[in-house]
């Protein structure tokens, strides 16, 4: 008979050869008299079999009784195939203390795993401070780098993001996830050009359908382009992310469904797809059309992508006849759900934004299909029927009909706008105007702030040296991202002392009454405001707007939703170029007491408007979505 000493040594033996089972089996046998480097063996053989949690309890063992950062780091290896980051976490933390430092050959993986571990568990730990030491560590290791600038970018430090990834990206361009800092903090920053060409080599790096959308949304902020120049290229990246797509060459999920054509007297199943069933701006113009849809003509379904929920989640649900959640399904798996449940008619609300579903449309899961409200343009989507618009930002062809796109997504014509919005909590009261000298503002994404806008903002200004301008945004919460925007307008000529940057107000409620500095809010173009321009509108503050130039739907969604209201806010705050939108602005200021008429009003004039119509705007969306299955005969 072996002793227990000689059937370890055949045990390692087994374990030199990588014949794990057999070393496990004796080792399993051996497990109470193990010590040391025997327990040890016995936490590797079990891992190598997938019996983690032998593994597990084997490696703390060991772990406890040696006290070596080594060990430690074998327990957290361990605890991520479980997987249980909480108990990776505990133990790369013993990993790290037992660590003599840089010097240590385990401390920069220690170090790696803290910082992708961290991110796991979200708001348990300090992230920051673990990305930067990776970074500090291993200063060149692309994955470091690209972990520290998304950390810097939720940080809001655009300015250090735009050194880093511009000065590494010319010693190493082909790491796409650099690029796609590069991208978002010049976005931020509304150096658009910059985001524009670093946007094209993410995407050249990665064909992900997500990273071909962050390109086309940032031409909707670049005035480079006019409405046949996106068009085309919706289209050339469509094609190129799903060859084929709403053709022969890409067979549809429908066809493979025992679906029924309508026949006018079953329901209509209805399908939402989106990542916003939530308190996020969407829900403010989708909320009013699931209170009032006719449940005896319509079964909803809602395709959920979202990360989180909240109240206006519950709400969402409430309305819904069935809720399905896809956020962690693939294009595929979501797509096979939705024709399973042989969906009549499939909204996308997102668009090219995200979280994006358009691969899920690529695939034609439904019988038909259209994009509504998230996204200012075209899909590009062969696979796309239509796309709910109205004749201010489609306007009618020659002949008279809505036109249809590049792509083949017709415009569906609501009467009377395609907007349907009202705000999601209790919002202040409209305070008087303000005494003391004019103030404009623009409180929204500084992404939008084209070269046009910019130019627009900057002679404005001149002209009336009396104004201040308030600019509040999401990423300039930091000092020296505000100073670089006050330093791009000291640039142009303008006293940077007038210009006023915020970041963003952390609750809704404040953001709203920030409202009540404002005499007059200024909108960006080629791609307007739309719940900027709502909000403003709801605290008694109008927004001057530039009808679009270069021609873009983006540049003509204010003015559809003036159109709504009422024709007297188009005719005062649509100006037909530079120089009028500067003597608009100015007659404006000039005349408080007719800016305080237009404060004290424009509530009421929503509330009573087609903007606030819920029931109006339903009926008149079911019947074009009716229209659209009538016509395509499904």
């Amino acid at each position: 008979m072996t002793s227990p000493f000689q059937r370890l040594e055949q045990a390692q033996a087994f374990a030199e050869q990588k014949a794990w089972p057999q070393a496990l089996s004796l080792l399993e046998g051996l497990s109470p008299l193990l010590r040391g480097e025997g327990r040890y063996l016995l936490a590797q053989a079990a891992r190598e079999c997938e019996r983690l949690d032998l593994a597990l309890s084997a490696g703390q063992d060991y772990a406890h009784e040696v006290q070596t950062a080594q060990a430690f780091l074998f327990v957290a290896t361990t605890a991520l195939r479980v997987p249980d980051h909480a108990l990776a976490d505990q133990a790369l933390e013993q990993a790290y203390q037992r660590c003599e430092g840089p010097s240590d050959p385990f401390f920069a993986s220690i170090v790696q795993l803290r910082a992708l571990v961290g991110e796991v568990l979200g708001d348990a730990v300090d992230l920051f401070a673990r990305a930067t030491e990776w970074y500090q560590v291993c200063p060149q290791a692309p994955k470091a780098i690209a972990f520290y600038l998304q950390q810097l970018y939720i940080h809001e430090d655009m300015l250090t993001v735009l050194d880093i990834a511009r000065a590494y990206c010319k010693v190493d361009p082909g790491q796409w996830r650099v690029w796609g800092s590069y991208a978002s903090a010049a976005q931020t920053l509304a150096e658009l050009d910059e985001a524009l060409y670093a946007h094209r080599q993410v995407f050249a790096l990665e064909k992900k359908d997500s990273l071909a959308s962050n390109v086309l949304y940032s031409m909707q902020n670049n005035d480079a382009f006019d409405e046949q120049a996106l068009e085309q290229e919706h289209v050339k990246l469509c094609q190129e992310l799903w060859p084929g797509n709403g053709t022969d060459q890409m067979p549809a999920l429908i066809q493979t469904t025992a679906r029924q054509p309508w026949d006018g007297k079953r329901r209509l199943k209805i399908g939402y797809v989106s990542g916003d069933f939530s308190h996020h701006s969407v829900g403010s113009f989708l909320i009013s059309l699931f209170e009032h849809h006719d449940r005896g003509q319509f079964e909803i379904y809602c395709f959920s992508r979202g990360t989180y929920s909240d109240r206006m989640t519950e709400r969402f649900m409430s309305f819904a006849d069935h809720w399905r959640i896809i956020k962690d399904m693939d294009d595929d798996a979501a797509a096979q759900l939705i024709a399973q449940d042989e969906i009549d008619i499939l909204v996308d609300l997102a668009g090219h934004t995200a979280p994006g579903s358009l691969g899920i449309f690529a695939r034609r899961p439904a019988a038909v299909q259209v994009t509504w409200l998230g996204y200012p343009g075209i899909t590009g989507l062969a696979a796309m029927d239509g796309r709910i618009a109205d004749r201010i930002v489609d306007p009618c062809d020659a002949d008279g009909r809505p036109p249809v796109a590049l792509s083949g997504e017709r415009s569906l014509h609501l009467p009377h706008g395609y907007h349907c919005w009202r705000p999601l909590i209790a919002c202040p009261d409209v305070a008087p105007l303000p005494e003391g000298p004019p103030v404009l503002g623009y409180y929204g994404s500084f992404n939008k702030v084209s070269k046009t806008t910019f130019d627009l903002w900057v002679k404005t200004l001149q002209a009336l040296p009396q104004t201040t301008f308030r600019i509040k945004s999401k990423g300039l919460a930091r000092e020296e991202s505000r100073v670089y925007v006050r330093n791009r307008f000291a640039e142009a000529g303008v006293d940077p002392d007038r210009v006023i940057v915020m970041g963003w107000k952390e609750f809704k409620s404040h953001h709203m009454a920030a409202y009540n500095d404002l005499h007059l809010a200024l909108d960006p173009t080629p791609y307007n405001g739309t719940t900027t321009v709502c909000e403003a509108l709801w605290m008694g503050v109008p927004s001057m707007s530039l009808r679009g130039q270069p021609r873009r739907r983006s540049a003509l969604v204010t003015e559809s939703l003036y159109t709504v209201i009422g024709q007297d806010l188009v005719d005062q705050f649509i100006a037909q170029d530079s120089q009028d939108f500067i003597e608009k602005v100015a007659t404006l200021l000039a005349d408080r007491s007719r800016l305080s008429q237009w404060r004290a009003s424009l509530r009421q004039r929503i509330a009573s408007s087609p903007l606030q119509d819920g029931a109006g705007f339903t009926r008149g969306f079911e019947c074009a979505l009716i229209g659209l299955v009538k016509e395509i005969g499904r």
